[in-house]
């Protein structure tokens, strides 16, 4: 059985209009991922969310807002 570590995981979350708490959750992930969990936004804000998620390493993929479901799938 091969062993996994945070190299082999990726957070994946909708976002819409977070901009007072992504920040703050995108450091979380970093800390208990020791930085080695990639991050996935999928994001349909017209706050500055995907602007603070890019700045804090996250991949932000852009839709029109649909959903936090639609975003995941």
């Amino acid at each position: 059985m091969a062993d996994y570590t945070f190299d082999n995981v990726s957070v994946v979350m909708g976002t819409y209009n977070e901009e007072a708490a992504i920040g703050t959750v995108l450091d979380d992930i970093d800390r208990v991922t020791d930085g080695r969990a990639e991050v996935v936004c999928v994001d349909g804000s017209d706050d500055r969310t995907p602007e603070i998620a890019r700045d804090h390493g996250a991949r932000v993929i852009e839709q029109e807002p649909r959903g936090y479901g639609y975003a995941v799938r």
